[in-house]
C-alpha cells in the first residue's frame, strides 16, 4: 500500500478525470473524423478495434451491405458475390449492428482510461502549464506505442483483409500525432488540480 500512496497523485480526483476523458476521447473523434476527410486515409480507431473483438475480426472482413438494387446491378461480379456470402440472418445483423457500439465503448473507456493515469500518476511529472501537460502525455502516448504498428500491418485481421489500410505509414502517424494532441490538450485543460 505503500508503494501506491508514492505513485498516485494525493490531488487526484478520479470522477473529474474520467469526465475530462469522456469530452477529451470525443474531441479526438471529431479530428479523426475530420482527418480522415481531408487525408483519405480512412484508418479509424473503432475500426481498428472492431477487428480485435471476436466476432469483429471475421465478421467485418465482409464488405458492408448494399442495397438488393446494388447487387442486382453487378450480378455476376467477383462483388456481387462476396455481397451473397456476406448476408446475414436476423439474429446475426442484430449482433453485427452491436459491434460498432461495442468497439466505440472500448474506445470510450481506453480514453477514460487514459485520462485516469494521467491525472493519477503522470500529470505531476511533467513541465509547463496544465494544456502543455495534457499535450506531452497525448504525444508521450502514441509515440511510445507506435512501434507496435508493423505488428499490426502484419497480423491486425482487417488491415491484412484490406478493409482498413495499413498503420505503419506517414499518413497514419501525423493523424493519431494530430488526435492525441486534441486529446491531450482538452485533457490538459479540463482536468485541474
Amino acid at each position: 500500500m505503500h508503494i501506491l500512496q508514492r505513485i498516485l497523485s494525493p490531488s487526484w480526483k478520479p470522477g473529474r478525470a474520467a469526465l475530462a476523458g469522456v469530452v477529451a476521447l470525443g474531441v479526438y473523434t471529431v479530428e479523426m473524423e475530420a482527418d480522415m476527410a481531408v487525408t483519405g486515409n480512412r484508418f479509424s480507431d473503432v475500426r481498428f478495434i472492431e477487428g480485435l473483438l471476436p466476432a469483429g475480426a471475421e465478421g467485418l472482413k465482409r464488405a458492408p451491405l448494399r442495397s438488393a438494387e446494388a447487387v442486382g446491378a453487378m450480378k455476376g461480379s467477383p462483388r456481387a458475390e462476396g455481397l451473397k456470402r456476406a448476408s446475414l440472418s436476423s439474429a446475426e445483423a442484430v449482433g453485427a449492428i452491436n459491434w460498432p457500439l461495442r468497439a466505440w465503448l472500448i474506445h470510450l473507456l481506453n480514453g477514460v482510461v487514459l485520462a485516469e493515469l494521467y491525472a493519477a500518476v503522470f500529470k505531476r511529472f511533467l513541465p509547463g502549464p496544465d494544456w502543455l501537460k495534457g499535450v506531452i502525455f497525448g504525444e508521450a502516448f502514441i509515440v511510445s506505442v507506435w512501434w507496435l504498428t508493423p505488428l499490426a500491418d502484419k497480423y491486425h485481421p482487417m488491415i491484412k483483409g484490406g478493409t482498413l489500410p495499413k498503420l505503419a505509414n506517414w499518413t497514419s502517424f501525423l493523424q493519431n500525432i494530430v488526435r492525441h494532441f486534441f486529446f491531450g490538450l482538452t485533457l490538459g485543460l479540463l482536468y485541474r488540480d
